[in-house]
């Protein structure tokens, strides 16, 4: 039963009645019920977790779910969940085009963080020849040879990376449009 004293009180520390009512009602002691804030003094809160780098809803998450004080979920830190994420942030922003979890699988390979972040698509520091291989492939392409007789040449007749990606086709060989 809710005194007058009660409701006094809960108005001193910012609670409406009909918060306190509401709050009894389900099922809060009262002590919990008059002192406890209401969301409009958590501003100050989600401020200070602001500034740590901490969302409100994490927060909210913290104290409602977990028990934590107020302080305590806006002030401490969030555990680091993903390891290599702020080296992946720099690659990104220096034009690597990969996902996390490609990058997280070449660190898994051995590859050290500088390779992993700077290393394009499709290419390996450890592996120089397919490497090679890749970059006759692109000649290739530019000086207008199919990657198909690229890689013909290479396998079937023998051919060195750069002999079969600059000498041009024979005319007797190339398809005729039709």
């Amino acid at each position: 039963m809710l005194t007058i004293k009660d409701i006094k009180t809960a108005e001193r520390n910012g609670i409406t009645e009909g918060a306190l009512r509401s709050r009894i009602s389900n099922g809060w002691n009262k002590e919990k019920a008059i002192t406890f804030p209401m969301r409009k003094k958590l501003d100050k809160y989600y401020d200070i977790a602001k500034k740590n780098g901490i969302s409100k809803q994490l927060v909210r998450v913290r104290h409602y779910q977990y028990g934590w004080s107020l302080e305590r979920a806006s002030t401490q830190p969030k555990q680091v969940t993903n390891p290599y994420m702020e080296d992946y942030k720099k690659a990104t922003n220096n034009g690597l085009d990969l996902s996390y979890q490609s990058f997280l699988k070449r660190i898994e390979k051995g590859w050290t963080v500088e390779e992993a972040s700077t290393t394009p698509k499709r290419q390996n520091p450890k592996n120089k020849k397919l490497n090679e291989y890749q970059k006759y492939r692109d000649i290739a392409l530019a000086n207008g040879i199919s990657i198909y007789t690229f890689s013909a040449r290479v396998r079937n007749y023998g051919w060195n990376y750069e002999r079969a990606a600059t000498e041009p086709i024979n005319k007797q060989f190339r398809r005729k449009n039709k």
